[in-house]
C-alpha cells in the first residue's frame, strides 16, 4: 500500500492521505492513517510468540476519530464506518489478524489481502459473543431505520447557498 497520495471512496471527494508505520521488529506495529493532515484512525498491533514460537498471539486496538472520518466518507457506501464505535472496528479487524497470524506461522510474508468482504464479515460474525451479536443487531436495526441523510453534505449545501 502506498504511504501517501490522494484517495477517494466510491462517490466521495478526493482527499490527501498519509499512512505512517512504526515498527518494533517482532513485537509491535502502529499504523496511523491521516486524511488531509488530520489523524483519522490508528491501529496498535502487538505480536507475542507462543508455544516456543510455533504460534503468535496478535492483539490490536483500533481508534477512529469520527470528526475526521465523517467528511472523508460522506456520501460514500462506507459512510456508516464514521459512526461505528471503536469496539466494532476492533472486531471487524479480527479476520485480518487471523490471516496475518497464519501467514506468520507458515513463514510467509504477512499481507492484508486474500479475504473477500463476505468472508471477512462471516468470520467476524462467527467470533462474536451473544451480547456482541445483540449489539450488532441493534446497530443494524438503527442503520436500517435512520433517515438516509448525510448531515455533513446538507451543511455544505446550506453553507454554499444551495438549499436543494
Amino acid at each position: 500500500m502506498r504511504q501517501s497520495g490522494t484517495t477517494s471512496f466510491e462517490g466521495g471527494t478526493p482527499v490527501p492521505f498519509e499512512l505512517h508505520v512504526e515498527r518494533t521488529l517482532d513485537q509491535k506495529l502502529v499504523l496511523t492513517l491521516l486524511f488531509d493532515g488530520k489523524q483519522g484512525a490508528e491501529a496498535d498491533i502487538d505480536f507475542s510468540p507462543r508455544d516456543g514460537g510455533a504460534s503468535t498471539l496478535i492483539a490490536t486496538r483500533i481508534h477512529a476519530d469520527r470528526s475526521v472520518l465523517r467528511p472523508v466518507l460522506a456520501g460514500t457506501s462506507k459512510a456508516r464506518l464514521a459512526y461505528a464505535p471503536d469496539w466494532m472496528l476492533n472486531l471487524t479487524f479480527k479476520p485480518v489478524l487471523q490471516q496475518l497470524a497464519t501467514q506468520i506461522e507458515q513463514g510467509q510474508t504477512a499481507s492484508f489481502d486474500g479475504l473477500s468482504e463476505g468472508e471477512a464479515e462471516a468470520r467476524w460474525e462467527s467470533n462474536l459473543t451473544t451480547e456482541q451479536r445483540e449489539e450488532v443487531s441493534q446497530y443494524q436495526q438503527y442503520e436500517a431505520t435512520r433517515p438516509a441523510v448525510d448531515p455533513d453534505a446538507d451543511a455544505r449545501r446550506y453553507e454554499s447557498g444551495n438549499s436543494n
